[in-house]
């Protein structure tokens, strides 16, 4: 997922970056967030999507950076990883 605009953060501020995605998840997947951004930025919230959300996706980051920085229109941010989602009854017998 890119960054839609240019975006200025200061030393310890939380944001918001709305991807412009509309997602559906399947009911027996889910998504893993994994930032694409340098060592100073971190997910605070959003790192899985679960197998019933339906909606805009939108990342919440954190800047620990010491100065301001920029993320540029087009930036990588992050990418989502799609996951199965197994029953356990299905492949192991619980009976013994």
């Amino acid at each position: 997922i890119l960054c839609p605009k240019d975006i200025y953060v200061s030393s310890g501020a939380e944001f918001t970056i709305d991807s412009g995605l509309i997602i559906e998840m399947l009911p027996n997947a889910m998504g893993l967030i994994s930032s694409k951004l340098k060592g100073e930025f971190s997910i605070i919230k959003g790192e899985v999507i679960h197998p019933s959300f339906q909606g805009h996706f939108s990342l919440s980051l954190k800047y620990h950076g010491a100065s301001s920085d920029r993320i540029s229109a087009g930036t990588p941010i992050c990418q989502i990883v799609l996951c199965p989602i197994y029953q356990i009854g299905s492949y192991v017998n619980l009976q013994g």
